[in-house]
């Protein structure tokens, strides 16, 4: 699998889990890009590089 797929799946399977968590009232913010680049280990500007790319 192409890294770049991986970032991706696993971008969306902890945007979900977190936006779930909000609804939930388990947390009570949104993460911001740089708190979700930590959780997923790589810098927010690889992520958001990637993400620009899949959306292009």
């Amino acid at each position: 699998m192409k890294r770049s797929k991986e970032i991706t799946e696993n971008y969306f399977q902890l945007i979900d889990k977190h936006i779930a968590d909000v609804i939930e009232g388990k947390v009570s913010d949104f993460m911001e890009i740089n708190q979700i680049a930590s959780k997923l280990f790589i810098s927010h500007k690889h992520l958001t590089d990637t993400m620009i790319i899949k959306i292009i």
